[in-house]
């Protein structure tokens, strides 16, 4: 895993869920399997079974909508119970029965079951900070839609069974909880098919390709990290033992965060607090963290009449959490959105104000996110506006040193047996997944990992070519226009290859990142996409889901001429010209290209380059895309060359 892959998100497997033994077969009372509970959705034109566990031997009569089903349970203590198709509808109820005993499942929808999977973009939620949160919890008003969130597990056997869960239905009350990202496709795919929506959120944060792949896919490559499992199977008897103290840990960690406050018993909030031995930076800067916790303080002078006034008080965005202190007084706990305070007149004095800054992450990188304008006082109308990017002074030392958690979640094939095997009983419409951060690393390895999964999962749910589609990773890192060599444009071409499996498409999101938040908070525009896929290729929608996708190149006079396909409308969303084109010739050296919009095509020239030979774009870690087709959607991102070494100079 690359050391972006243990930033994108805190990976919490509570300890109960790994330690929690599925139900004692031998001994189990009538019992339903825990993915069957109320307000579930089933996928609708496609048998299914009901399944659980109940006493060996023992007779079960299961009931939907008039039809019975009868089964016998088995010696292990499980039983099935197989359906025809319903069409979609509802609400329905399973009743279940077993020597002399019920238990029903109510208020059951049939619909359509997506399983969406991946790392932390996957399971961002809702409520953990999107763009307008407070508006789109407000507005989650679906009850035709449902979630599940599969509870995190790593497991080195394969699992049967879920260790918790229920389904819920969407509502302001819930959706904080929901992935956003899916939560975001369900709502369009409902809007335009009427149809209800189930949505399993089966994803971790910081989780490779590898460790969604089943044992059988994964016996074709080598396991670096069975060094590391063979020492922790020696140590514990089974390694996930060892994930069980290192989710203690965790859960330790997670509470000094929330409560340890010595840094205040100590002064930290008073004017006359000493931080002489603090260190000076810029609050946007992001310098070594020593602590998940860190302190940051700032004094700031103000003028009587500037004291009177109503001021907005913005320090961008912590990465997690952050307490924001103005003379003393708590007056903001922002936790996954901006740091934007409006705050009265009389919250600042005149002459010193001291800022103090308590900044939490669980997953210890302490920092702000944004820009330096972001961070500034002003009154609403702007007139007064002074920018606070600078003369901060800041200390990890201040709380009791917290250790960071443990990264397990990249041991191959333990997400899939802990996640996704105890999911294949049930019917599935296709799969949304948002995946690769982690892999940036190994591009080339991801090139033939990603589609085995692909196809290896539609053989483990035994319903065919059901649909795939997935998300190319968004912009993120060091903004440039030129092309490089670097994991994540190598990582979104190999993405892109999986596209020549059968029912799969790809949502593109290059223009839709954050070159400084490996998490960007547009996830409507990604669920949007996403669902674009979904109705052109599975619902038979006559719609527009792909941005420009290239064809071909030709060598003219001068420059070249790229043809795209969906390029109906070719245009840019900025009305200025194309960026982040780059040409070469034969040296490989890439230069910046000018270019024209002809039709569908796209005319690329350079002053620097007399005899072009191929082309590059938006190939670089966070590139500027503003090529868009008639439905808005970006350009994606290619090369026309094979070459694995090239230069460029601006």
């Amino acid at each position: 895993m690359t050391s972006l892959g243990h930033r994108c998100t805190l990976i919490i497997f509570m300890a109960a869920a790994l330690s929690a033994p599925v139900l004692p077969a031998a001994a189990a009372a009538l019992q339903f399997h825990r993915l069957f509970s109320a307000q579930m959705v089933l996928q609708r034109d496609t048998p299914f079974e009901v399944y659980g566990v109940g006493n060996p031997g023992a007779e079960v009569s299961v009931v939907i909508a008039g039809t019975a089903v009868q089964a016998r349970v088995r010696a292990d203590g499980r039983w099935q119970a197989g359906f025809p198709a319903f069409p979609a509808g509802g609400p329905f109820q399973i009743d279940a029965t077993s020597e002399g005993v019920t238990t029903s499942v109510a208020d059951v929808l049939f619909g359509d079951v997506w399983l969406a999977s991946g790392q932390s973009n996957m399971d961002w939620k809702v409520g953990g900070g999107v763009l307008e949160m407070e508006r789109e919890i407000a507005a989650a008003r679906t009850p035709e839609i449902r979630f599940f969130n599969v509870s995190k597990r790593l497991s080195d056997v394969a699992e049967v069974d879920l260790t918790d869960g229920i389904w819920r239905v969407a509502s302001p009350g819930t959706i904080g909880d929901c992935s956003a990202v899916a939560w975001f496709f369900a709502r369009e795919i409902f809007k335009e098919t009427g149809i209800p929506i189930g949505i399993i959120n089966s994803a971790v944060g910081g989780s490779p390709v590898e460790a969604w792949m089943s044992p059988q896919a994964m016996r074709r490559f080598p396991n670096p990290k069975q060094e590391m499992l063979d020492q922790l199977n020696a140590k514990y008897g089974s390694w996930t033992k060892h994930i069980e103290e290192n989710e203690r840990n965790i859960q330790r960690l997670m509470e000094q965060v929330d409560t340890s406050f010595e840094a205040v018993a100590a002064g930290v909030l008073k004017p006359g607090f000493d931080d002489s031995g603090w260190t000076a930076a810029e609050l946007l800067a992001d310098p070594p963290h020593q602590n998940c916790l860190r302190w940051w303080r700032r004094t700031l002078t103000l003028t009587a009449e500037q004291a009177a006034s109503p001021l907005i008080l913005s320090l961008a965005r912590p990465d997690a959490m952050a307490m924001v202190h103005v003379n003393g007084k708590q007056v903001a706990d922002v936790k996954g959105k901006d740091c934007r305070i409006e705050l009265p007149a009389g919250a600042f004095q005149a002459g010193d104000n001291l800022i103090a800054v308590r900044l939490g992450n669980y997953w210890g990188v302490p920092r702000f996110i944004g820009n330096a304008e972001d961070a500034f006082l002003s009154t609403a109308d702007g007139v007064f506006r002074v920018s606070l990017a600078g003369g901060w002074k800041f200390s990890d030392g201040l709380e009791p040193p917290l250790t960071r958690w443990l990264p397990m979640a990249d041991i191959p094939s333990a997400l899939f047996n802990g996640m996704i095997q105890p999911l294949l009983g049930s019917p599935i419409k296709g799969v949304i997944w948002y995946q690769g951060e982690s892999n940036t690393g190994d591009p080339a390895g991801y090139a033939v990992k990603f589609p085995l999964l692909i196809s290896d999962w539609r053989v483990h749910f035994r319903q065919g070519y059901f649909p795939f589609n997935f998300v190319q990773l968004a912009n993120f890192g060091p903004v440039s226009e030129l092309p490089s060599q670097d994991g994540w444009p190598l990582l979104r071409e190999a993405q892109a290859a999986a596209l020549q499996l059968p029912d799969t498409g790809m949502a593109t999101a290059i223009d839709v990142g954050d070159a400084l938040d490996i998490h960007p908070r547009n996830k409507q525009a990604v669920g949007r996409r996403l669902a674009l896929q979904a109705l052109a290729g599975s619902y038979g929608k006559s719609i527009e889901a792909d941005g420009p996708v290239y064809q071909k190149q030709e060598i003219r006079a001068g420059g070249l001429v790229i043809h795209f396909d969906h390029a109906t409308g070719l245009t840019t969303s900025d009305g200025q010209a194309p960026k982040s084109f780059t040409i070469a010739g034969a040296d490989r050296c890439f230069h910046p290209a000018h270019a024209v919009i002809e039709g569908k095509t796209l005319r690329l020239s350079s002053a620097a380059v007399s005899a072009p030979m191929a082309a590059r774009f938006a190939f670089s870690n966070s590139p500027v895309v503003n090529l868009v087709n008639s439905a808005g959607l970006p350009a994606t991102p290619f090369r026309t060359d094979d070459w694995s070494e090239i230069t460029t100079r601006p």
